[in-house]
């Protein structure tokens, strides 16, 4: 599950929109269960994806 907090509300074309972000924690990928050492490329020696990457395969 992904966390939203509300920011703001805004508008788009006219159109009244409210604008939600993901929080900081959503993209810090030290957490050890996270470090799947699949994707290469992206991440650290100890298999964590670089911080702002997610994987994802997993999710399609």
């Amino acid at each position: 599950s992904v966390e939203l907090r509300y920011e703001r509300d805004s508008e788009y074309e006219g159109i009244p929109t409210v604008r939600f972000a993901a929080n900081e924690w959503l993209l810090d990928n030290d957490e050890g269960c996270f470090c799947l050492n699949v994707t290469r490329g992206m991440n650290r020696d100890d298999g964590c994806l670089l911080r702002g990457a997610m994987e994802l395969y997993t999710c399609v």
